[in-house]
């Protein structure tokens, strides 16, 4: 069993991002532009909120303020990360 020391250490993490193309290339073929935006907004989502939740969950015995701090920097960090990697 492999440790986990990072967001990007989590099979599911790494499989929302690597899905996110296929995702793409399924939503531009959908003709009603309401929920293709929805299709695509609700999968770019995904990657940030399973950092959140890592971030509250790895953090939990610390100070509140951190756990705050933590999901302030992921959710605002989250989407400009997926674009890097």
């Amino acid at each position: 069993m492999t440790s986990i020391k990072d967001v990007s250490d989590l099979r599911v993490y790494k499989l929302s991002l690597e899905i996110l193309n296929k995702i793409y290339f399924f939503a531009y073929k959908i003709p009603h532009l309401k929920l293709r935006t929805q299709l695509i907004n609700s999968s770019e989502a995904i990657a940030p909120l399973i950092a959140e939740g890592f971030a509250k969950r790895r953090n939990r015995n610390t100070g509140y303020w951190i756990t705050d701090l933590l999901v302030w920097l992921t959710s605002s960090w989250g989407l400009p990360k997926i674009w890097a990697e």
